[in-house]
């Protein structure tokens, strides 16, 4: 039922720090047992965040945050804080 789901998804943008522009990654993985991971990395930090995915929604596993998403082809568009971002597998 979920078959296309299962994958890694990833965000590339640039961000100015320090007045010096800088590529920054995201990642997401939805593994097909409904586990998974967030990954956020930039030059400086890097937070991985453990989580459930369901059919719209993506949990963190210490349930403190739970974010909308949808599946269009290779693309994944989550709802990170209210901005709709675009993942692609």
């Amino acid at each position: 039922m979920y078959d296309y789901v299962p994958g890694t998804y990833k965000s590339t943008y640039t961000e100015e720090i320090d007045g010096t522009t800088v590529e920054q990654e995201r990642s997401i993985i939805l593994n097909e047992d409904h586990t998974g991971k967030m990954i956020f990395q930039d030059e400086v930090l890097q937070d991985e965040v453990d989580i459930l995915w369901y059919s719209h929604e993506i949990v963190t596993t210490d349930g403190t945050n739970t974010y909308e998403y949808t599946i269009e082809g290779d693309n994944l568009m989550i709802n990170l804080n209210d901005e709709w971002i675009t993942f692609t597998k």
